[in-house]
């Protein structure tokens, strides 16, 4: 029943006459088929027991001898590797010694280690000895640089404003040598000369020696050059006639002398109107474009107000035998001044207007009169005089104190290149006189006097270049209409200067 039972479930015995099973889990398969089998109680027969019995006996039987197959094996690899082993001890011989040497080397190598250890932590600490040194020096070196940074700053400073002072000082003895040299007229092969110290002035680099602020000489320097020009100077006024100048005045004619008009004779009907046609061809329809008005002149009105007309006469004057003062052929009636004299200066001009009552202007024309040319004047000293040339430029020169401190804080202030109050480049610009009405007298009278301007003085008489200019705003609150009747009705215009000469020796 119990085969029967395993049969009807599907489990087949193992074969009785193969031996030894390799399935090794059959046994178990076995065993979940007996406990099936007896579970449902189909072990009913005694003989399905014996032959169970015997089966199962077979399956122990058959898991002991593997067992004790495997422990064989394990004992036959056992033995082999102790065979093994004593060989290899038989054929090392005795390595007693060469173990000891291999501690020692173990021992030596773990000394060296610890060393290493040592002299890495003795180089860690060299570092950070180092580290901390270097910080001490870094910050004593930056104190000594912001030290040494504060001194040369302070230096420069000191240097440069030192430096800025001997610059102004230099310029004014150049002006100083320089004004000399125009007062004087020496010939510049004169020993008394000033034509070899402008050199010597811009190569100087030192004061010199200033006693109570006055400069003298001795230790050469800067102060040695104003210096020996006042001495020299104290000395040349007297020969050269300097402090007894010879005082002259002229009324010149711009309509004989200059254009050669003549307002008498039976043509002066047509010699009216060249002279107005004249005037009229002179006349500009804006100052504010004449590139000389802008440079010399101060503007009377400003941009915003429009084109200002006006009427512009160039001229030149001359000192020289033969010509008049316009330096054209001289003829009756002509100014000239003397040739023997090595310079005649301005002390005050004036101009004069004939007819200009029945112009029916104003009562206070005025007028700009400019040197805009080059100046000239003969030598003080030579036997034979000889011309000598002056490009005048009338600077203004810097206050010596400054009340105001807002200019210096301003971006463009240079030291180097301006004063105190300005640059020493800024020109003075002419401002405009009263002309007046002519007396017919040759020598202005005392109220005249009053009107005289005194703008040129002590510059020559003798210039390339002059400019008359009228403008039309001081006429008419028409400009252009104040100009027409100007020309149409004045009659003349004359030039007043009182002079001084100068004989030289």
């Amino acid at each position: 029943n119990v085969v029967k039972a395993v049969k009807d479930a599907g489990i087949e015995a193992p074969p009785r006459s193969v031996g030894f099973s390799n399935d090794v889990t059959s046994a178990i398969r076995a065993a979940f088929a007996i406990a099936g089998a007896v579970g449902k109680g189909l072990l009913d027969s005694a003989e399905d027991i014996a032959d169970l019995t015997f089966d199962l006996a077979e399956f122990a039987n058959e898991k002991v001898v593997k067992k004790l197959e495997r422990a064989q094996v394990n004992i036959d690899t056992i033995n082999d590797i102790e065979d093994r082993v004593e060989s290899l001890v038989n054929l090392s011989g005795s390595d007693q010694v060469k173990r000891d040497l291999v501690g020692e080397a173990a021992q030596n190598l773990e000394i060296k280690r610890q060393e290493y250890i040592t002299a890495l932590a003795e180089g860690f600490r060299l570092l950070r000895e180092r580290e901390a040194f270097n910080k001490v020096l870094a910050a004593n070196v930056q104190d000594d640089r912001y030290e040494d940074m504060i001194l040369r700053l302070t230096r420069n400073e000191a240097m440069s404003k030192y430096q800025t002072a001997f610059n102004h000082a230099a310029r004014y003895v150049w002006l100083a040598a320089r004004a000399y040299d125009y007062e004087t007229s020496l010939d510049p092969g004169d020993p008394a000369s000033a034509s070899t110290l402008f050199d010597k002035i811009v190569k100087e680099r030192q004061l010199g020696l200033w006693v109570q602020r006055e400069p003298h000489s001795g230790q050469g320097g800067l102060a040695a050059i104003p210096y020996q020009l006042n001495a020299n100077f104290q000395v040349l006024k007297g020969q050269l006639g300097i402090d007894n100048p010879q005082g002259e005045a002229a009324k010149m004619s711009l309509r004989s002398e200059l254009f050669g008009i003549d307002a008498t004779g039976p043509d002066a009907g047509a010699s009216d109107a060249t002279w107005t046609d004249a005037l009229k061809a002179r006349i500009v329809p804006n100052l504010n474009t004449l590139p000389e008005f802008l440079h010399h002149c101060r503007p009377f009105a400003t941009p915003e107000e429009g084109a200002q007309p006006g009427i512009v006469i160039r001229f030149s004057s001359e000192i020289n035998n033969g010509v008049n003062f316009f330096g054209n052929p001289l003829k009756t009636g002509d100014n000239v001044y003397s040739t023997a004299n090595y310079a005649t200066k301005i002390h005050s001009a004036g101009i004069f207007l004939d007819n200009y009552d029945a112009a029916e202007l104003t009562l206070s024309p005025r007028a700009y009169l400019v040197p805009v040319g080059t100046d000239y004047m003969r030598t003080s000293s030579s036997p034979h005089p000889k011309i000598r040339s002056w490009d005048v430029v009338e600077q203004r020169i810097p206050v010596p104190y400054t009340i105001n401190q807002s200019e210096i804080s301003e971006p463009g202030y240079i030291p180097t290149l301006d004063g105190l109050d300005g640059g020493f480049g800024d020109l003075r610009r002419h401002g405009n006189m009263l002309m007046r009405k002519d007396d017919g007298a040759n020598e202005v009278g005392f109220f005249d006097e009053l009107y005289l301007d005194r703008r040129l003085v002590s510059r020559s008489v003798w210039n390339s270049e002059w400019l008359l200019i009228i403008p039309g705003a001081g006429l008419d609150v028409d400009p252009m209409e104040g100009l027409t009747k100007f020309a149409e009705n004045v009659s003349d215009i004359k030039l007043y200067f009182q002079t001084y000469s100068h004989q030289g020796q």
